[in-house]
């Protein structure tokens, strides 16, 4: 293994190693409704939620389906667990142990079960802009709106622009649009629930480069 600095014309590199020999587990991290135990017709998986191993820090993200795939180059006992973000869930089981005593080993149905601890009440809202905002152009916010809480909510959102912007549209569409405000209605949102708001505007040619915009 390459342990010093390069000295080639002052440049960093990389050294990629490739391995063949690995032992994988895979599941399926989802929302335990009724608290069974088992992903039942109707409940929902949970996307985007950090799997790792502990041991060798090895990690992955359920996809859109709530599942994942991790491959460990080790052997043992692998302790495989989710990513706790808030305390308003624990999974069953907490982590699987595995024993592996040699590679190329396929551990399947390592299931986490999302069960909540409690009621919880806790829509999040997080606003980035799509590009740069330049005058004379457009520009626009992607928001995510994400149920966080164990309860079913209904979720609005009120956007307020700055006052150099002016809106041209939305996907949703907005259901009310005011001189200061947009009001979108996401409907019924369920734990663990994502959606997108696009938000496009055109910006007055009278904003000078640099200036801050501020949009609540």
């Amino acid at each position: 293994d390459k342990t010093e600095h390069s000295s080639w014309m002052n440049d960093d590199g990389w050294v990629l190693k490739l391995n063949t020999i690995f032992n994988q587990v895979s599941g399926t991290v989802f929302h335990d409704a009724n608290s069974n135990g088992v992903y039942d017709t109707g409940e929902n998986p949970i996307p985007y939620r950090h799997v790792s191993e502990t041991g060798s820090g090895v990690f992955t993200y359920t996809d859109f389906d709530g599942d994942y795939i991790l491959q460990v180059s080790d052997t043992g006992i692998l302790t495989i667990e989710p990513l706790l973000e808030n305390i308003y869930w624990n999974p069953i089981p907490a982590q699987h142990a595995i024993p592996f005593s040699d590679f190329n080993n396929v551990e399947s149905f390592r299931d986490f079960a999302f069960q909540s601890s409690g009621v919880y009440d806790d829509l999040c809202l997080e606003a980035t802009p799509s590009g740069p905002f330049r005058p004379g152009f457009n520009g626009g916010y992607i928001v995510e709106c994400s149920n966080e809480g164990t309860t079913t909510q209904n979720a609005t959102l009120i956007f307020y622009p700055d006052n150099g912007l002016n809106f041209q549209g939305s996907s949703p569409a907005a259901t009310i649009v005011t001189q200061d405000s947009i009001v979108i209605d996401l409907g019924m949102m369920e734990p663990f629930q994502h959606e997108y708001i696009y938000l496009n505007f055109s910006i007055d040619l009278s904003i000078p480069l640099g200036s801050t915009l501020l949009s609540s």
